[in-house]
């Protein structure tokens, strides 16, 4: 029987990384960026055998380099290309 460890939600930041130079909020950027690495700590340190993730689409998140081993796609994709990403 399965035992769920650890629940985590994240705020939607696929971009948050990208075009760091042209960022605001620094301050408060930077205070979501110490809670994703807290987070990461948090995941590391109960070890789960399995993760689970859910969101939404992204693929201009996840590039080719960063697509989970196994994805569930639902409805059509139709990328904006925002930032620089690919439109279509």
């Amino acid at each position: 029987m399965a035992t769920v460890v650890l629940g985590v939600a994240a705020s939607h930041s696929t971009l948050m990384n990208t075009h760091w130079e042209e960022t605001r909020h620094k301050a408060e950027a930077e205070r979501f960026r110490d809670g994703l690495r807290t987070t990461r700590d948090r995941i590391a340190a109960v070890a789960p055998d399995v993760v689970i993730l859910l969101g939404s689409n992204h693929f201009r998140g996840f590039w080719h380099d960063l697509i989970p081993a196994f994805t569930i796609g639902v409805g059509e994709c139709i990328a904006s290309g925002e930032s620089g990403t690919p439109q279509g």
